[in-house]
């Protein structure tokens, strides 16, 4: 695997984002009248496996129950898939899981370590890492069909994930041996630097495409910054001492959720898109994480399913929904 996802209790959460019709305007959990559902990674339970709950943190349940960790990384843009990555087969493979019924698909099974699968805004791509091309542990971008079909490798190497501009015509990633955020086009040609280094990384393109969300430890500590998405007027955004990583844009770019230690353990929290207003949405016992988004448009049938256990649950774990979300 790719050997910054080595580093002990590096965030490895996936929230995504999805636009669901509300009942109405200002419920809490919502923004601009929309509610917002969020996909997350979580231990709470043995395993990594796929979580999803509301934007307030309410109604947290499992979606996925394999043998081996699963991690999700981005939401199909009609909200009815979560793409994740699992090593339940051995190596490590791309599937999609419908998160109101649960039903997985398996998109990729090479003897390759395919992994951060990320839907394209059209949902008809996936930009995805891999070791496909050789030798084996060194990393490449490359895009697919939806179903796993035609994929075809970019030439870029990179073991760190993608992010799409919102109309699809670049990428945003860390080229291998860099500390920067480059630009590419989805063939791999137009490459360009964006941010000078060190320590920056994980790239997350706001819904609008002006700016982009990234962690950074330029200044000695993990923290979230923004810049223009032409280069211009970066910002630091979260300045507490501990680790803050991982950001994602919510809905319509009003909120940034990010994973944060501050509290002593992994959880998951979102700010407002300036940094201001943080507001913790996990408590599990386990480390909540990982950050990503994107859109849905119908509310979770009634009585939606949770996947039953694959193992026995953590001592002290907990699914706590926070008051008044909904």
């Amino acid at each position: 695997m790719p050997s910054w996802r080595k580093t002990a209790f590096l965030a490895v959460l996936a929230i995504a984002v999805t636009t669901l019709a509300a009942s109405a305007a200002g419920t809490p959990g919502t923004q601009g009248g929309a509610a917002v559902r969020i996909a997350f990674n979580s231990d709470r339970e043995g395993s990594l496996q796929v979580f999803v709950m509301g934007a307030g943190g309410a109604d947290q349940r499992r979606v996925t129950s394999g043998p081996n960790s699963s991690e999700p990384w981005s939401w199909s843009p009609d909200g009815t898939l979560i793409a994740f990555e699992t090593s339940r087969t051995g190596s490590v493979d791309i599937y999609t899981v419908n998160p109101d019924t649960l039903e997985e698909t398996q998109i990729t099974s090479e003897p390759s370590q395919d992994s951060l699968p990320v839907f394209s805004p059209d949902g008809s791509r996936i930009a995805f890492v891999t070791d496909r091309a050789g030798p084996p542990n060194t990393y490449g971008i490359w895009i697919m069909d939806a179903d796993g079909s035609d994929a075809y490798d970019t030439g870029v190497a990179s073991g760190n994930p993608v992010t799409w501009s919102p109309d699809g015509s670049r990428l945003a990633y860390n080229p291998s041996g860099t500390s920067y955020i480059g630009l590419m086009n989805p063939n791999g040609t137009g490459q360009t630097q964006l941010t000078p280094g060190p320590g920056v990384r994980i790239p997350a393109w706001s819904p609008d495409g002006s700016k982009i969300a990234f962690e950074s430890f330029r200044d000695g500590n993990r923290d979230i910054y923004v810049i223009d998405a032409d280069g211009d007027n970066e910002t630091r955004l979260t300045t507490d001492p501990a680790e803050d990583g991982d950001p994602t844009w919510l809905g319509g770019g009003s909120q940034i959720a990010f994973v944060s230690e501050r509290d002593g353990n992994q959880e998951i929290y979102v700010m407002d898109a300036g940094g201001q207003t943080e507001t913790r949405l996990t408590f599990s016992a386990g480390a909540d994480r990982r950050p990503t988004g994107t859109v849905v448009y119908s509310a979770p049938p009634a009585g939606t399913p949770t996947a039953p256990p694959h193992h026995p649950a953590a001592s002290g774990a907990t699914s706590t929904a926070l008051a008044g979300s909904p």
